[in-house]
């Protein structure tokens, strides 16, 4: 079902406000991981240097902090590492370091304001995996190796050992993005072979098992990208941004319970790809990417129900 519009219909439904920016330098392919009610945000590229820096965000006070740094000695700094958060800890891993891919994992304890190194990943060194957590796991799947991947790892950080799960039942990808909603993980997007893929699957980690749900062609076309953000507000799904032979802003809603697609206002800032997006105290934002060579490093929240207000 098409539930979308025109510039000379009906607005539609959603507001972008701005919030307090980034405080440390506007990058592209960076991590993110949420625990408790902060985000913590860090690595990447700014357009000359890979980055080790990592930084919470306040939701509640609307403010940047920096944290204890990966480790110089034996942290290679990266772009596009997968992160989760599991068991009230943060963790981060794989990656690019602008000759080889990487495969090596670290997790922030947030009372010692700490890093130490974990398990390493056993699925090959890649950039832009997807991931996701649920039940205090984390899944690694998809991403780029030197060719795309479609295979499927969990991590389980209290035995700090990795288990490969089911394969993506979908086309090899990387770019591509992930959000859960009520115990199950939804995956799509992505793009391989040159193709923007439109097919979306849901997840059940306790079958192990995937299901293929309604294509996103079948609503629109113009759904389909790589380097997407995705997050979820009141058990519905949200993916902004992100690149379909251009960097994009729009914005898409997804109901599981009717399996379609609704889009929603346009992210109001800068069109980008490679930013992040992350949900706290069931508020999503989207912060920095890079739109061509331009990083970025601006802060959005979505307010999906409300009618848009140019002037936030």
């Amino acid at each position: 079902m098409l539930t979308s519009c025109t510039e000379d219909e009906v607005s539609l439904e959603g507001n972008w406000i701005r919030q307090s920016d980034f405080e440390g330098d506007a990058r592209s392919g960076a991590a993110v991981f949420v625990i408790n009610e902060r985000a913590y945000v860090g690595t990447g590229y700014d357009g000359d240097e890979r980055l080790t820096d990592f930084w919470s965000y306040d939701v509640n006070r609307n403010f940047w902090q920096r944290i204890t740094e990966l480790p110089d000695s034996s942290f290679t700094p990266r772009n596009g590492a997968f992160a989760f958060s599991a068991n009230g800890k943060g963790y981060i891993g794989g990656g690019y370091d602008g000759q080889d891919y990487l495969k090596d994992l670290w997790e922030y304890d947030p009372i010692t304001n700490g890093w130490s190194q974990k398990s390493d990943f056993i699925g090959s060194a890649r950039r832009n995996a997807t991931t996701f957590s649920i039940d205090n796991k984390g899944y690694v799947l998809l991403g780029y190796d030197g060719s795309d991947t479609k295979d499927m790892y969990m991590y389980d950080p209290t035995t700090d050992q990795w288990t490969q799960k089911v394969s993506f039942t979908g086309s090899k990808r990387s770019g591509a993005t992930a959000f859960v909603i009520n115990g199950k993980a939804y995956v799509g997007f992505g793009r391989n072979n040159g193709i923007y893929e439109e097919d979306f699957w849901e997840y059940d980690p306790v079958n192990d098992s995937w299901r293929r749900l309604q294509d996103m062609d079948e609503t629109s076309e113009a759904i389909a990208r790589d380097f997407a953000v995705g997050f979820v507000i009141d058990g519905r799904g949200y993916v902004a941004t992100g690149n379909r032979n251009t960097p994009m802003t729009s914005t898409w809603e997804y109901d599981p319970a009717l399996d379609e697609w609704t889009e929603k206002t346009a992210m109001e800032g800068i069109a980008r790809l490679e930013a992040l997006g992350f949900v706290v105290r069931n508020r999503g934002f989207l912060v920095t990417g890079r739109n061509a060579n331009q990083r970025l490093d601006d802060l959005w929240e979505l307010a999906p129900f409300v009618e848009e207000n140019e002037d936030d």
